[in-house]
């Protein structure tokens, strides 16, 4: 049917190439929009909505760069195919900077016009496919036993975990990044009557608004690029569950207003099925690292959204508050990923008991998961031993002689975890880079990069 080929945009003020273009493209069975006018465009953008757009670069009025910079703006998931006929690398490397996609030389053959789309097309669900899926990671089930820590700040928490876990009450968990918030989440919903519904872990940073709108709210097929069907979002899909909104300060204005409605009545509709009322049963959990009182007097979040999702507020202490769990952490984080690669767990030695209590831990208990599995990864136990990473005053020299910073030596271990982790993708997916790309929840473009980055292109 024509309501489900996918529809490409054509535009160039040449009257032969934009016919000839749209022809080829109508024959792999696109829907095809064709317009001349610059200044029209993004009323019919607008209008047709499409899942493609072939962008001329040069044309009288209104240059296509600015176009696509509009475009993107306006829908950062459409694809963008830029067409020159004098095509040069500074074009090029400017259209590569404002998001376009691909680049066609308008004197190449036409023939390939339809196969690019067509990848483009194909990465670019991949991508979105890829972002609802971080949009809604952190699945990992956590019981309250599973949260480990002895301290009198252990000791409390756990306590109101067991509190109010069976609770009705929106409780708004807080601290720095890497405490473990979510965990704590997991645990109020996996020690609570709900247990047996789902628990959706909903990270909201870093994604487009249209996508945050669609994992909360569900979406209608056509009601915005990439949406070839109907999806349930977060609060049809977990009724009768929980849903933590993690860092909900980000969420623009009128998805707070959004939100508000479906907090005080639980009706919602899907995006694109205004006027279609549904009802749900969750219970809202929310974390932050956000400072909410300078938040409400900028007015980047809504007082009223604030005191509704904060009925109950519960602190999740940072490391340096429980150094008495750190030593425990490790023990316990070294069991469990030694566990998941079918390995024999080691015991910390007394050097790397000192190093690790020595450090003061600014990325909390996500720093710390960090260099255990590094350690564990790498096959290098002593690697915990070793002043470069774990201690400030033992700190070796860069490259220009300099003291190495807290800040590059926390980057050198993240990167080493990833390259370990892209090349056990990698492996795992005997070299598949489009497998390896979905399993790391990442765009095969970016894969690509950290590819050549970390030198592996050659081996895989």
């Amino acid at each position: 049917m024509a309501d489900d080929r996918r529809k490409v945009l054509v535009v160039d003020d040449r009257l032969e190439w934009l016919c000839k273009c749209a022809d080829i493209l109508t024959e792999h069975g696109y829907d095809v929009k064709p317009c001349r006018h610059p200044k029209r465009v993004m009323r019919v953008f607008h209008e047709f909505k499409p899942d493609a757009v072939l962008l001329d670069v040069m044309m009288p009025g209104r240059n296509g760069l600015d176009i696509l910079k509009d475009m993107k703006a306006k829908d950062p998931w459409v694809v963008v195919v830029m067409l020159s006929g004098y095509g040069n690398a500074e074009t090029v490397v400017k259209a590569m900077k404002f998001k376009a996609d691909n680049f066609i030389d308008k004197n190449s053959d036409l023939s390939n016009v339809p196969i690019i789309v067509g990848k483009e097309l194909k990465i670019k669900s991949m991508e979105i496919e890829n972002a609802q899926l971080r949009a809604q990671q952190g699945r990992e089930v956590v019981f309250l036993k599973d949260i480990v820590g002895e301290s009198p700040a252990m000791v409390r928490l756990k306590k109101e975990v067991r509190t109010y876990a069976d609770s009705k009450l929106r409780i708004m968990l807080t601290g720095p990044p890497g405490v473990g918030k979510d965990h704590v989440a997991s645990a109020l919903h996996y020690e609570s009557s709900r247990s047996d519904a789902p628990f959706k872990n909903l990270n909201l940073p870093g994604l487009p608004e249209t996508l945050i709108e669609s994992a909360l709210f569900g979406h209608e097929k056509g009601a915005f690029t990439g949406a070839h069907e109907r999806k349930q979002g977060v609060l049809e899909s977990a009724n009768g569950g929980t849903v933590l909104l993690n860092e909900f300060v980000d969420l623009s204005p009128r998805l707070q207003s959004k939100l508000l409605q479906v907090v005080e009545t639980n009706v919602f509709s899907r995006v694109g099925g205004e006027g279609e009322d549904l009802v749900t049963h969750v219970r809202f959990l929310s974390a932050t690292n956000a400072d909410l009182n300078k938040a409400i007097v900028t007015k980047q979040l809504r007082d009223d959204l604030l005191w509704r999702l904060k009925q109950k507020w519960i602190r999740v202490p940072p490391l340096k508050e429980r150094g008495e769990d750190i030593l425990l952490l490790a023990e316990y984080l070294i069991a469990k990923k030694s566990r998941e690669l079918g390995r024999s767990a080691f015991s910390l030695s007394e050097r790397s008991e000192e190093m690790l209590m020595g450090y003061h831990w600014p990325g909390n208990v996500r720093e710390l998961k960090y260099y255990i599995e590094v350690a564990i990864e790498s096959g290098h136990r002593e690697f915990l031993e070793s002043p470069t990473f774990l201690s400030d005053d033992a700190a070796g020299p860069g490259d220009n002689g300099d003291e190495v910073t807290l800040k590059e030596k926390i980057k050198r271990v993240t990167e080493q975890f990833e390259k370990t982790e892209i090349e056990n993708a990698l492996r795992r997916f005997g070299g598949s880079r489009k497998k390896a790309a979905t399993h790391l929840g990442m765009s095969y473009r970016d894969l690509l990069y950290k590819m050549k980055k970390y030198g592996l292109r050659e081996r895989f």
